[in-house]
Formats: structure tokens, sequence, C-alpha cells
């Protein structure tokens, strides 16, 4: 699929099951473990530092008017993420690591505004910065579901959640040209990210009645002789509405606040991780400061 990253070509299926299976406690209400969301949600805060990389890149480079880089008066607009690949296992669908993809231009103007990825003139960078917009990894469908609610696209008329979050502190680049990535990423979007994601456990926490002395000890399930249930993945339910059993409903619901949790209190990547990052963009930053003195 154009855009999209592909890790390992030829993936071994046992050794995929153990990934997502081994060492995570925390399942959904058939018993499928939820898998590793905590290193989903820090890979998340990478990519999107990566993303603040190629704002900076597109402020000095970006070939949109007759000089090189960015207008001032430029911002950067959330299109949502681009179509999820729902390859893979049905319960593990891909999402993206990316919470959005962005699009940059001129707000006093109603003509189409450019994908970030199309501003550059060098077709490496282009390349590069579509694959990262591109980049998914398979988590449980639950995990998925947190992910929707922290980017914030089901909140019409509402410019809150990650997929804002992360274009604001791409404004900022812009707006001040002194201000550096690392700095946006720790001071601004970090915290925005974590603000939203405590946000969306707040709403959840209060969709399960915390009057009933049993919420946090849902009863297991059983079948109609009253016996222990056995996971059947043709019958697997990952709902977390009203309309699924009440025992589902209220399992799934736990579950999804574990990765709500967890995004709330992922750590800040740090230097060892984005440095390497850094350094990939100063390569491409040479390719397109040539570019601009041919």
């Amino acid at each position: 699929m154009a855009g999209r990253n592909i890790r390992n070509v030829n993936p071994d299926p046992v050794a995929q099951f153990n990934a997502r299976a081994l060492g995570y406690n925390f399942r959904d209400a058939w018993g499928l473990p939820l898998g590793n969301f905590l290193g989903h949600s820090s890979k998340r805060l990478e990519t999107c530092y990566a993303a603040l990389e190629a704002t900076r890149l597109a402020v000095r480079y970006a070939r949109v008017g007759p000089d090189p880089g960015l207008p001032r008066a430029y911002r950067f607009f959330p299109t949502g993420s681009p179509p999820q690949d729902w390859q893979g296992a049905p319960d593990y669908p891909a999402a993206h690591c990316a919470p959005t993809s962005l699009r940059v231009g001129n707000p006093a103007s109603v003509g189409p505004r450019p994908r970030l990825q199309d501003v550059y003139a060098d077709g490496i960078s282009r390349a590069f910065v579509e694959n990262l917009f591109g980049q998914t990894e398979l988590v449980h469908r639950l995990t998925n579901y947190a992910d929707q609610l922290c980017e914030g696209t089901w909140r019409r008329g509402q410019s809150i959640g990650m997929r804002y979050d992360l274009a604001r502190s791409c404004d900022e680049l812009v707006i001040d040209e002194r201000a550096s990535p690392r700095e946006v990423f720790y001071d601004l979007l970090v915290p925005s990210f974590r603000a939203s994601a405590q946000r969306e456990l707040n709403a959840f926490e209060e969709r399960i009645d915390a009057d009933d002395p049993e919420a946090g000890r849902p009863s297991p399930l059983v079948d109609r002789y009253g016996d222990p249930f056995q996971f059947e993945p043709e019958r697997a339910d990952t709902r977390v509405s009203d309309k699924a059993p009440p025992d589902v409903q209220l399992k799934n619901q736990l579950a999804v606040v574990q990765v709500l949790t967890a995004y709330v209190e992922t750590p800040a990547p740090s230097s060892s991780r984005v440095e390497p990052i850094a350094g990939q963009f100063k390569a491409l930053a040479s390719n397109e400061e040539r570019l601009a003195r041919d």
C-alpha cells in the first residue's frame, strides 16, 4: 500500500502472537490480551516528534510560494488518519501511529491546502514524511477504539483531541521560528496529549456506574450451564455500548480504561529516542538546502 511503512514483509505468525500476548495482563471480555498498548502510545509520541521535525523542515524549505519556506500566516489543519489498513487478525486491526494527517495553508484561503508531505522540493523528503504518516501497528480493537476517542474525530464541531494538539504544536514552529521541535514537543505536545487522554479517561469512567459495588469486579462469564465460558474467536464481542451483554460491556469498558490510563501515564520519550529522528531530518535538510541553492 502506498505510503505505508511495512516493517516485516514475511512475519512469523507465532512470533506475532507471542509479541501481542506474552507479558500483558489486561484482556478483553473474551480473554484476548490487549497487547502492547503502552508501546503503541510511546511510538505515537515518537511519530509526533518526527512530525514536528517535518514541520521545521517545511518552515525553512517548503515550496509553496516564490521563496523557500512557509509564510508566517500559514497554519496546520488535521485531516484525520489515512484509511486504516485492516489486514491482519480480525481482532487486531492496524492503527496508525500518527493521530492525524496534516495539511498546511493560509486559513484565509478558500483554495485546497497541500498535504505536509507535498510541500518539499526533494523527493526523498516527500516519501519519508508520507511514510511517517502511513506507519501502522497491530493493536487490539479496543486499543484502536481508545485511539479514536483520544484523537477527537468523533467530537464534531470541537477542536479537541490529539489531532488538534499536534496541529497546534506544529503551528508554534511557524509562529516562532526560534522555537525548536524538541522544546515544542516536551513543553507543549506531550502535556497536551496527556491532557487529552485524561479528559477521555474521565469521560469514559463516567459511563461506568460508580455506584455499582461490582463495577470494579465484573463477574466471570459463564455459559448456560453455569460453567466457565470458553473463548470462541468467532463469537468475540468487543462492544462497549449497552447493546452488549452487561458482563461483556463492563469488562470491555474496564479494558478501555486500562488503555486510557496507560496513555495518561506514558512517559515522554528520552533524548536517546528522539535524537536519531532529529538526525534523519538533518540529512533531509541538507538535500532541501542544496535544491534551494540550485
